[in-house]
């Protein structure tokens, strides 16, 4: 199959794209910023379908986010970035790292193929 760049935020893809890329044969991985959490009603519209890795596997709160005067806490306040999958993948391990500087932790997933 062939990758798809649908965007990197969820204000940024629309409906359409989206229905589209979630009934494609092609195995579907979504990941990165979506500037909304899971606590948010947007969020289960923009997840439709999808399978939310820290949901399925994940441990702890997964907060992935932090304004700057938080760094030295090394870790997230909020969960805002994520690993989407659709049909033929699915998460087996998820966690997060945070570094000492930068206001995002990064989001470690492990995947697998799945049968659609």
């Amino acid at each position: 199959g062939s990758a798809r760049r649908l965007g990197s935020s969820a204000s940024a893809p629309t409906a359409a794209p989206m229905a589209a890329a979630r009934n494609a044969p092609d195995p579907l991985l979504l990941l990165g910023d979506t500037n909304t959490a899971p606590t948010e009603p947007e969020f289960a519209r923009f997840t439709a379908g999808l399978r939310d890795a820290h949901a399925d596997v994940g441990v702890g709160p997964g907060w992935t986010y932090r304004p700057d005067v938080f760094e030295p806490l090394g870790i997230g306040m909020i969960r805002i970035d994520v690993v989407l999958t659709g049909p033929g993948l699915r998460p087996i391990t998820e966690t997060t790292r945070c570094p000492p500087a930068g206001d995002h932790c990064a989001v470690l997933a492990t995947l697998v193929a799945s049968g659609a």
